[in-house]
């Protein structure tokens, strides 16, 4: 049986889909967790052979306590309270009604998703209320969350890490959904959803061997999270399907 947990820690040319596919194994659960930090600007270390050498500075930026999911045995309402993790965690940092975070400011929900035997933490972002939340970067972890040393956050090109990451390498592609669908060769739409889909883009973006593979994976999550966590019709709908996996329906995809 899983359940939520809170974290003990804080966070400073093949369009076959079925050439992305690998088989594997997760776990089920997840947390709900009330506070955030504040973590001062940070300058971000890039990898050897990145197109700049210089650092690029954080000016006003929160990173919110981080929300732990377990796949493999989730249900579907484990799911729905992922995704109203992700939701409450959007108000907290300023991001219902009419209030947003202000010009320049930034607040970044890590979200650890754990496999067995492999992990993997995404960085959801929140810009405005108009602007909603994107994934604007992962890195593999180890089971308890924490990120190995050696280990480079991966983030779209059109974003930084959160401060307190040093470590980074950009992804050859931006992190809007348009951007997205170019690199992964599909439409948001011809991607399945539920409990498999988004084990597979869990295992894409732990190998991250292939920028095709990874940016699905990428567009699969920001769906299953951050456009579920926008509206709650689309969250209803992979509910339904979470145990199947499934094309959400056209009522769905019009609203969403």
């Amino acid at each position: 049986m899983t359940g939520y947990k809170e974290l003990d820690r804080t966070r400073p040319g093949d369009t076959d889909e079925a050439s992305c596919r690998r088989s594997g194994h997760v776990e089920g659960g997840g947390c709900v967790v009330r506070q955030y930090n504040r973590i001062e600007p940070a300058a971000v270390e890039r990898p050897p052979g990145s197109p700049s050498s210089e650092p690029i500075h954080l000016t006003d930026a929160v990173v919110l306590k981080p929300v732990s999911f377990s796949v493999e045995d989730a249900s579907a309402e484990e799911y729905r309270l992922l995704v109203s993790a992700v939701r409450s965690r959007a108000a907290e940092a300023g991001f219902s009604g009419n209030a947003g975070c202000g010009e320049g400011r930034v607040r970044y929900l890590p979200v650890n998703v754990q496999l067995r035997g492999l992990s993997i933490e995404l960085y959801v972002e929140f810009l405005s209320q108009n602007a909603g939340a994107r994934i604007v970067g992962f890195r593999n972890t180890f089971e308890n969350g924490q990120a190995p040393p050696e280990a480079y956050f991966r983030h779209v090109r059109d974003s930084v890490a959160p401060p307190g990451i040093r470590r980074t390498a950009a992804l050859p592609f931006g992190g809007g959904r348009p951007a997205l669908e170019a690199a992964a060769d599909a439409r948001h739409t011809a991607l399945p959803l539920g409990r498999r889909p988004m084990v597979n883009a869990v295992i894409w973006l732990h190998r991250n061997r292939d920028p095709k593979c990874t940016a699905r994976g990428i567009l699969v999550l920001s769906e299953m999270l951050c456009a579920a966590a926008r509206f709650p019709l689309l969250a209803d709908e992979v509910s339904r399907i979470w145990m199947t996996g499934a094309l959400l329906s056209t009522a769905t995809r019009a609203v969403a």
